[in-house]
């Protein structure tokens, strides 16, 4: 999970993925740097869940591996007038409804969360225990 952490004037500070949170700091990696943010700088943490992560990616893998197959392997035929491009269409299609289907069912809502954080004690006492 990636979080962006603003001072109290809202300026971004730094963003990063979470490395560690403690009592009275918070640790990011970006860029294979580690940043470590003491808890009273921080205004506000905006978490930022990479979509990718809930994405079926075997899905969409198995969807592409179809349209190339059918494009590669259909064998143009003159008589009738079908070409390779037709075949992958034609594959792609079903290929592309299963693809939404299997996402519709597991793709969750990416969601945003804030966390004010203000150099208030408590507040940052409840977002380490989001953490």
């Amino acid at each position: 999970m990636v979080l962006v952490v603003y001072n109290y004037q809202g300026k971004k500070i730094h963003k990063g993925k979470v490395i560690f949170v403690n009592d009275s700091s918070l640790g990011l990696i970006k860029n294979g740097k580690c940043i470590t943010i003491n808890a009273n700088r921080i205004g506000s943490i905006k978490t930022k869940p990479s979509g990718l992560k809930n994405s079926p990616l075997g899905s969409h893998f198995r969807a592409s591996l179809r349209i190339l197959i059918e494009a590669v392997s259909s064998a143009p035929e003159k008589r009738w007038g079908y070409m390779a491009g037709e075949g992958a269409v034609e594959s792609g299609i079903p290929a592309v409804k299963e693809v939404v289907a299997v996402d519709a069912r597991t793709v969750q809502p990416i969601m945003n969360d804030t966390f004010i954080i203000n150099g208030r004690e408590e507040n940052w006492t409840l977002f380490r225990a989001h953490f």
